[in-house]
C-alpha cells in the first residue's frame, strides 16, 4: 500500500506470488484476490471510496492483473493478435506484390529477347549469303594462317638439316 503524493490517492496492489502457469491456478489466484479486495472494501468507512483497476474494454468487468495497458489477459492477448495479424496480412501483401513485379520483370525480359531474335531471325532472312561469305572469310583467314604456319616450320626444317651437314663436314 503506498499513498501518491501528486492525487493524495492511496493505491492497493493485490498479488498472489508464486502462481503455476496452468488455468487452474490462475483462476485461484484471481478468486483469492477477490477475496482479498472484498474484505478490504467491507472493511472501508462510508466516507471512502474505492476504485478497482478493471479492464478498460468496453463492457468488461475483469480485473487487470498486472499493469498490462489498462486490459485485461483476454483483451490485451486480443489486441495484440489484431495487430500481427494485420503485420501478417501487409506482409503477405508486400510479398505477392514484389513476386507479381519479378514476374512483369521476367515476362518483359522474354519479350525483349524473343523481339530481339526476331529481327535478328529477319536479318539473317534479308541477307543469307553475307554469313556464308563471312565463314568462307573465316576460313580462308585460318587456312592462310595454316599454311604461314607450315611454311615456316618447313623452312626451320631445312635450316636445321643445312646446319648439320655443315657440322658434319667440319
Amino acid at each position: 500500500i503506498r499513498q501518491r503524493k501528486a492525487s493524495g490517492l492511496i493505491i492497493a496492489n493485490f498479488m498472489v506470488r508464486n502462481v503455476t502457469q496452468n488455468a487452474q491456478a490462475i483462476h485461484s489466484a484471481k478468486a483469492s484476490i477477490q477475496e482479498a479486495v472484498d474484505c478490504v472494501y467491507a472493511q472501508l468507512p462510508n466516507d471512502i471510496e474505492m476504485r478497482l483497476h478493471l479492464c478498460k474494454a468496453k463492457g468488461c468487468k475483469e480485473l487487470v492483473i498486472r499493469d498490462t495497458e489498462g486490459y485485461c489477459s483476454r483483451h490485451r492477448a486480443q489486441k495484440y493478435h489484431k495487430m500481427t495479424t494485420k503485420k501478417r496480412a501487409i506482409a503477405k501483401k508486400k510479398a505477392q506484390l514484389e513476386k507479381k513485379h519479378k514476374e512483369e520483370l521476367l515476362q518483359q525480359q522474354q519479350q525483349q529477347s524473343m523481339q530481339f531474335m526476331s529481327r535478328q531471325h529477319t536479318q539473317f532472312q534479308f541477307q543469307p549469303t553475307s554469313q556464308q561469305q563471312q565463314q568462307q572469310q573465316m576460313n580462308n583467314c585460318y587456312g592462310q594462317q595454316h599454311q604461314q604456319q607450315q611454311q615456316t616450320r618447313a623452312r626451320a626444317q631445312t635450316d636445321y638439316k643445312q646446319q648439320k651437314k655443315k657440322q658434319i663436314k667440319q
